[in-house]
């Protein structure tokens, strides 16, 4: 069966809770070796993993490292979202694994608090963004931020450090929130794209990992549905501008 998860919605002072139906999906019982991901990857230009996936269980987890090899392997540029949910296992298992993984990708999505609880990586984002790059070998390491504590009404920002040690800063949005579930991967995967159309233009990825992330907050459900043309609007407006749908 398919693995589900239940939303209950909230807004200050209650925050949302989730609450995982995932065990025993057809996901989590994936066995070791049942994807060819030579085949996979033969014409892709970045393979982009969330730290969730390994979660769901040893088949997962060996399949997420497959991939990763395999993308190596292939000289295909691996993405990795260092995401945490204590509902799905434990901190001593996500590090046990996430120390194995990491090495191996090339661009790094996390926060400060992730970096310290699994690396032991802690100081200013400067700090954290270079520990990061030489401890762990990254070409680019990413940084959420997020500015505000209300529920519907957040700035959101950026850093970002290239494989020279130059940092980055990507733009803040201010935003109005319709539903902040998938904001993460709406930005991860602007940001992927501008990467791989341009590996040198750090500051270009940012932008549009920014408005991707900005835009998805505008709208009820996971995914980010939208066209070109709003999300080069987005890119253009201006900062401190409220983006609204």
């Amino acid at each position: 069966r398919a693995g589900v998860y239940f939303l209950e919605e909230a807004s200050d002072p209650r925050a949302s809770a989730v609450y995982y139906d995932r065990a025993n999906s057809a996901f989590a019982n994936l066995a070791p070796g049942s994807l060819n991901w030579s085949t996979i990857l033969r014409r892709a230009r970045a393979l982009h993993i969330s730290g969730i996936t390994p979660a769901l269980g040893p088949g997962p987890r060996a399949e997420t490292l497959s991939a990763i090899r395999a993308a190596n392997a292939a000289g295909v540029p691996v993405a990795f979202d260092l995401n945490y949910r204590s509902k799905l296992w434990s901190e001593s298992e996500a590090r046990a694994c996430f120390v194995e993984i990491v090495p191996l990708v090339d661009i790094l999505f996390a926060s400060r608090g992730t970096l310290r609880t699994f690396f032991g990586i802690d100081g200013d984002p400067n700090a954290v963004l270079e520990q990061a790059r030489t401890r762990l070998g990254l070409a680019v390491t990413v940084l959420s931020r997020k500015r505000g504590k209300a529920s519907r009404s957040v700035r959101l920002g950026s850093l970002a450090m290239g494989p020279e040690g130059e940092m980055v800063e990507g733009p803040w949005r201010s935003v109005e929130v319709v539903d902040r579930l998938g904001g993460g991967d709406a930005f991860a995967g602007g940001f992927i794209a501008g990467y791989i159309s341009d590996h040198d233009d750090i500051a270009g990825a940012l932008a549009l990992g920014s408005a991707t992330q900005a835009l998805k907050h505008t709208m009820p459900g996971d995914f980010l549905c939208v066209t070109r043309e709003e999300i080069m609007a987005a890119m253009e407006s201006t900062e401190g501008g409220v983006l609204q749908r």
